[in-house]
């Protein structure tokens, strides 16, 4: 009873708090309100929101990998990586989604022990419906969001319906609130060329440096590589940027496959990684928060490390 209260009383906070802030993202919305993202979104079940029982993930993706086009969204709190993907391109191999199609590429890494509670949503957002699963740790904090980018309405539903369990107001159980989402990820970033350990030279560089690398590798039409960290998850996206532009205080690439938000004010550090590989430099750029968590990376791919270079070469001037 002490669960159904709980639950009973945070929806009537919400549906207030949304009455007076019409425009506020339930993940500022959460932080606002000192809950959890998955407890709020769980008050919503039964008006577009599902709660879903998910056995194994690995099979739920696969089920998800049957829909013409998705997107994929990992974020942390300085950082949104959204990348739009066809599935046809795609393929699951354990817990990783391979590019078949661009040498085997890493599009997503996924460490599903960190992902506890999921969920299916439908609601309008500008005048669209959009539809997503969306995946929390032990905290409700969100480690993954898929998105429908298609017209497989039909299809994408019907995922939700096989999945879809009788919510028992599991987040709201003392038992779960008392876990503590202590869990390490076992997600190692993986880069397209091998890193000597032995040879790394770090050093710590300008927090302007995304702006820098972004604009000079879209004014360059050049491919670079930029993997989002979220929470048991890292994304990568491994081509050019074009659309760098601001919004407030975000940087963003805004293209037609991929989507990059960074609260460049969240910038805490940035170190500048130099390693050998056959003889040769190559470099990555590491950012990190206040917390000195890794947040995001940028780096050369295959057949543009000299241009690369330039960039580093112009950053560390």
């Amino acid at each position: 009873m002490m669960n159904i209260d709980k639950f009973n009383n945070l929806k009537s906070k919400w549906l207030a708090f949304q009455a007076e802030n019409p425009k506020v993202r339930i993940r500022d919305a959460a932080k606002k309100m000192h809950i959890s993202e998955a407890e709020l979104l769980s008050t919503e079940i039964d008006d577009g929101v599902s709660f879903l029982l998910i056995d194994n993930f690995k099979d739920f993706i696969k089920d998800v990998l049957m829909i013409d086009q998705i997107m994929f969204l990992i974020r942390n709190d300085i950082v949104v990586h959204e990348k739009t993907i066809k599935t046809q391109d795609v393929e699951l191999i354990e817990s990783q989604i391979i590019n078949i199609k661009d040498g085997n590429s890493i599009l997503l890494e996924f460490d599903e022990k960190l992902f506890k509670y999921a969920f299916f949503q439908k609601k309008m957002h500008a005048n669209r419906e959009l539809r997503s699963f969306q995946f929390f740790n032990d905290l409700g904090d969100a480690t993954l969001k898929i998105y429908l980018k298609s017209k497989d309405l039909d299809a994408f539903d019907d995922i939700a319906l096989k999945y879809e369990s009788e919510y028992n107001y599991e987040i709201q159980s003392e038992l779960n609130l008392n876990k503590a989402a202590d869990l390490e990820s076992e997600i190692n970033i993986d880069f397209p060329f091998s890193i000597d350990k032995n040879k790394v030279i770090e050093s710590e560089i300008s927090l302007n440096s995304l702006r820098l690398i972004l604009e000079s590798a879209s004014d360059m039409k050049i491919p670079i590589l930029i993997y989002g960290v979220g929470l048991g998850t890292v994304q990568y996206h491994m081509d050019t940027v074009r659309n760098v532009v601001d919004y407030g205080p975000w940087l963003n690439v805004i293209d037609k496959k991929f989507n990059l938000h960074v609260l460049e004010g969240g910038l805490f550090k940035v170190i500048l990684i130099q390693c050998d590989y056959n003889g040769q430099k190559r470099y990555i750029v590491d950012f990190f928060d206040k917390n000195n968590n890794h947040v995001l990376g940028v780096s050369s791919i295959q057949g543009y490390e000299g241009d690369f270079l330039k960039i580093i070469n112009n950053i560390k001037e």
